[in-house]
């Protein structure tokens, strides 16, 4: 990196912009063109300033100007949209990941993670709702590569801890027709996969498992039996490695003999600084989460093999691991019984 690109880096005018247009409702204002005066008003903003920042993003070419009329532009029009592909929603986590990362340098200075205000930001299904949406855009590309680089050969029931919006679990279904998928998720979790995957068919071959994976009771799990597979993507980086080391306990007891629990994160190498989106992505559990982080490989690996030596569950016998498109993406790290 040279000087100019660490500049470049450091300027956060643009994401400010894009956030702001975000939290004002100026894409959904421009479903259809408008002119300055005409989004202000439904936006509730002031004229001159909501234009200078129309214009702001006329020049960051997300919107084009015509005849006093400002438009989204066509390659945009549909991700800033209502429809399924919309990342709206995973641009107001991001409205949400600005709050708490504009306290990084005290955090950095005390080691305390952000304290949230009781009640500012109840966790409700409305919340839950619109982050699995967010996540259910972002997540579709890589479920369907992950999806391709897993054997589900002799895999009648996989478990999908955390499973919400249910796009890892249509990827899965598309690929292994003989299977089916239980989420264990919170509450509401059904009613949000079912939105958003009830349109394909491949939801009837979805159970849901309604509880939290450090707290259900191994019964509520495994009513109907053990599991051939117990999968889990990107959840374990927003825990601590106590309440890592306990799911994977639990995982280990609801999986039949010589099944197989694989784990799906932003895995680090043991510099921790590779590859540079989990080094990053650290930061973010730091100031979002009282004690997520991003692990290593051999962090994984290893309280696998605690769990094996001191809780009782000798069936863990060896691991391998998948990588994931370039490793940017995460890995996915199959824990075979």
């Amino acid at each position: 990196m040279d000087i100019q690109q660490l500049m470049d880096t450091a300027n956060s005018w643009p994401s400010r912009i894009i956030l702001s247009a975000v939290e004002l409702g100026v894409f959904s204002a421009l479903r259809e063109p408008k002119s300055g005066d005409e989004v202000a008003a439904e936006c509730e903003t002031s004229p001159d300033a909501t234009r200078r920042l129309l214009n702001a993003l006329a020049a960051m070419d997300i919107l084009e100007l015509n005849c006093g009329k400002y438009s989204i532009v066509p390659q945009l029009k549909e991700g800033l949209g209502d429809g399924p592909d919309s990342i709206i929603h995973s641009l107001h986590h991001r409205v949400v990941l600005w709050t708490v990362w504009n306290d990084l340098t005290n955090i950095i200075k005390t080691g305390k993670s952000y304290d949230e205000p009781v009640g500012s930001r109840p966790h409700t299904v409305e919340r839950q709702h619109a982050f699995s949406r967010a996540m259910s855009v972002v997540g579709r590309g890589i479920a369907e590569i992950t999806a391709d680089a897993i054997d589900f050969s002799n895999v009648d029931r996989m478990l999908d801890i955390g499973g919400a919006p249910g796009v890892y679990a249509r990827e899965f279904l598309k690929v292994a027709p003989q299977m089916r998928v239980s989420i264990l998720d919170r509450p509401g979790a059904q009613d949000i996969v079912k939105e958003i995957t009830g349109e394909y068919p491949e939801y009837e071959r979805i159970d849901f498992i309604e509880g939290d994976a450090l707290e259900v009771d191994d019964s509520t799990v495994t009513a109907d039996g053990e599991f051939d597979m117990v999968f889990m993507s990107n959840l374990i980086h927003s825990m601590s490695p106590g309440e890592i080391k306990d799911l994977f306990s639990r995982c280990c007891r609801w999986v039949k003999p010589r099944g197989r629990i694989l784990v799906k994160d932003f895995l680090l190498d043991d510099t921790r600084t590779k590859p540079a989106r989990g080094a990053i992505f650290s930061l973010n559990m730091l100031v979002a989460t009282p004690g997520g982080n991003s692990y290593t490989w051999t962090e994984v690996e290893n309280w696998f093999r605690e769990i094996r030596t001191t809780g009782g569950d000798p069936a863990v016998s060896s691991t391998s691991r998948i990588e994931i498109g370039n490793g940017d993406n995460g890995i996915v790290a199959a824990f075979i019984n």
